[in-house]
């Protein structure tokens, strides 16, 4: 009895005190004990109370921890009590009042416990008591304490401050669990946010109690989700690996991942967090595990697949690129880089990016898909996701790009190697119904260099174009022996066929197909 300032034996206080206090608490056992050391308490009285104990059970500390789930049991001898409580109004002291009030489990009688109700905690505790498992009027309790609003409970003294908490205890105490974790999160300041998070990691399943006119559907997870969602971003800038410890704690996988993926976006510590990959393109895990994989219990899947939502989040695509290949998402990965080098191809050859993703596309193709010692895994992973023709794609892009800057250099002999290599220009008019063939049957499941064809064949016309220009100008030629007339003719012939390829492809715009058309009229 500590917390109510009482002392057992003291003149202070009677055994009507001890007992009420036992009782507001729902503790009948400790009542029983009470009244074994006392003689002063009428034999209904006890009795009553033995009743509540043995319902209560020994191993409980409160009547509504009791396995039975039946309502406290009615008085055997309610008669006797309300006769009692009757014949002493005028003489019996308030707390025997009280206890006589709540023995009775009589709503009605609620008045005998008026002159003891001296604070909230006597307020709530009663009308729990009262209340037992009637869920109305548990309602009708949450929702005045509510209605009462925290000015009702605050003190007017400004350095008197609790942190939200003279509000939030009835709030929690009525049940009103998402209405007290708000108020602390909201008007407690940081701490109240830490107090509020971990109440709600604590009372767990019991968040599924809805407050007086919330909505019911998914009800805890979105209470506690919040929560560690705004005290994660707390500890994110300082402490990210202490964050993540909170964020695994969200009850649904999607939202989880999802915050998770946030956390590695906007802390960009991909590999303090989520682990480095091997030369073999597989993740590595050491001994001592990065917090991503640690808190999630070593499930790869779940590292993966959070670390792919972290690239679909990324700000720029080089970070989107470095989060796949963590994720060992190397289909996506692949994807994101040939659609970077089809859209770079036809940026100009100094262009610092277009340098940049060659350099990085030629360095991975070499490192997991060139050779036989590092290939396998990486492979493997794209046989899984039936992504293996996006490693041809890749290839075939850079030696499209290399042709691209051999042009441009005018080393027209070494593009011409690697564009026939390829099998993409036409030769002759004889030869367009061919390569019409290869871009709509070959190229019809690869999107992306469908979309390059165009262009690649727009930079062959304008290669065509100033090898004519030479030969015509100044006579300088690849092949010495074949005649001038006759070179400037083949010229103008393979240009002319690819002019005729660029119509039927039809992914060019009007000004280059106008362009392509001037040049083989020039040349004609």
């Amino acid at each position: 009895m500590t917390f109510t300032k009482l002392q057992h034996g003291s003149s202070a206080a009677s055994i009507w005190h001890y007992l009420y206090y036992a009782l507001r608490c729902g503790d009948a056992v400790a009542g029983a004990e009470l009244l074994r050391t006392s003689t002063s308490t009428n034999a209904a009285v006890s009795a009553r109370i033995q009743q509540l104990a043995k319902f209560q059970g020994p191993n409980n500390t409160c009547l509504w921890e009791s396995n039975s789930s039946e309502s406290l049991p009615e008085a055997t001898n309610k008669a006797d009590l309300s006769d009692l409580l009757a014949r002493r109004q005028n003489v019996a002291t308030p707390f025997e009042l009280a206890v006589l009030g709540l023995l009775l489990l009589d709503k009605d009688e609620s008045s005998a416990l008026s002159s003891v109700l001296q604070t909230i905690e006597d307020y709530v505790y009663v009308q729990l008591y009262l209340a037992g498992d009637d869920e109305q009027a548990l309602e009708a309790l949450g929702a005045s304490i509510c209605d009462f609003g925290p000015s009702h409970f605050e003190t007017s003294n400004p350095h008197q401050n609790d942190g939200g908490w003279s509000f939030a205890f009835p709030l929690l105490l009525s049940q009103q669990y998402r209405s007290a974790l708000s108020h602390l999160a909201q008007t407690g300041g940081p701490r109240g946010l830490l107090e509020a998070t971990h109440l709600a990691i604590l009372l767990g399943s019991d968040l599924s109690k809805v407050d007086v006119g919330a909505a019911a559907a998914d009800y805890s997870s979105c209470v506690l989700t919040s929560l560690l969602v705004e005290f994660a971003k707390q500890l994110q800038p300082v402490d990210p690996e202490a964050a993540i410890v909170y964020l695994v704690r969200i009850p649904a996988d999607a939202r989880k991942r999802t915050e998770l993926a946030k956390l590695l976006v906007e802390t960009r510590q991909y590999e303090r967090l989520a682990g480095v990959v091997g030369a073999n393109g597989q993740r590595i895990v050491p001994r001592s595990p990065p917090a991503l994989v640690k808190y999630l219990e070593g499930d790869t899947a779940q590292v993966s697949a959070t670390l792919e939502e972290a690239g679909r989040l990324a700000k720029n695509l080089r970070e989107t690129c470095e989060l796949f290949h963590l994720a060992e998402r190397y289909d996506l990965l692949l994807q994101s880089i040939n659609e970077e080098l089809a859209r770079q191809l036809e940026e100009p050859i100094t262009s610092p990016d277009r340098k940049y993703w060659m350099d990085a596309a030629r360095t991975f193709y070499e490192e997991h898909l060139g050779t036989r010692a590092t290939k396998d895994y990486v492979t493997a992973v794209l046989q899984q996701r039936h992504a293996t023709g996006r490693a041809e794609t890749t290839k075939t892009l850079l030696k499209l790009m290399d042709a691209v800057d051999l042009l441009t250099k005018q080393d027209f002999k070494a593009a011409t190697a690697t564009l026939d290599e390829l099998g993409w220009i036409p030769s002759s008019p004889a030869d367009v119904p061919n390569k019409a063939a290869l871009y709509q049957h070959r190229l019809a499941g690869d999107p992306v260099l469908q979309r390059v064809y165009g262009p690649v064949l727009a930079q062959a016309t304008n290669s065509l174009f100033a090898q004519w220009n030479l030969v015509k100008h100044s006579g300088m030629m690849m092949d010495v022996s074949t005649p001038v007339p006759q070179r400037l003719k083949s010229l103008q012939t393979q240009a002319q066929a690819i002019l005729n390829l660029a119509g039927r492809v039809g992914n060019l715009n009007d000004a280059t197909i106008a362009k392509m058309t001037n040049m083989v009229a020039h040349m004609g």
